[in-house]
């Protein structure tokens, strides 16, 4: 499986307080994004367990491309992600979003997997900014929220 880091390792990392401190001293913020690929038990029971890791194997390519130095992804579950790291600029509001639909951009498209190319509809994505001093449980509790109100935001629009 992908060479990241495990969700026990993510979970007890000293890296991720050195990122919060550096973050709060540099003027910039902590993102966390939490990523579910949606409908994954089904790629799984239609093409096989094969498939599934072949897929996992090129969204997590994808989810690398484009991170910055020091951006931390690890894969939390069967088909969950969580990348974080920092956001600079003048409107974080506005990086956080761009963010978020690079960080979906790079779990939607075509994918060869057990020689069948999939398209595969993307992952929902959840990114929230931690808030100074905020514990890291409490952010990655609001950033697996926001996925959900994802998850539900495109359900929802399938269905219209």
């Amino acid at each position: 499986m992908p060479a990241l880091k495990s969700g026990v390792s993510f979970n007890s990392s000293a890296y991720r307080r050195v990122q919060l401190a550096n973050s709060q001293r540099s003027g910039s913020a902590i993102f966390v994004a939490y990523i579910d690929l949606d409908n994954f038990k089904t790629i799984n029971d239609q093409y096989g367990h094969d498939a599934g890791d072949r897929l996992l194997l090129a969204i997590t390519a994808n989810l690398k491309k484009g991170r910055r130095e020091g951006d931390f992804i690890a894969r939390v579950g069967g088909d969950e992600f969580v990348v974080f790291g920092l956001l600079t600029g003048n409107d974080i509001t506005h990086a956080a979003e761009a963010l978020r639909e690079q960080i979906f951009n790079s779990t939607e498209g075509r994918f060869d997997i057990a020689d069948t190319l999939l398209h595969y509809k993307g992952g929902s994505v959840g990114i929230v900014i931690a808030e100074p001093g905020e514990k890291i449980s409490h952010v990655l509790k609001r950033a697996d929220e926001e996925m959900y109100r994802d998850k539900k935001r495109r359900a929802t629009a399938r269905r219209y």
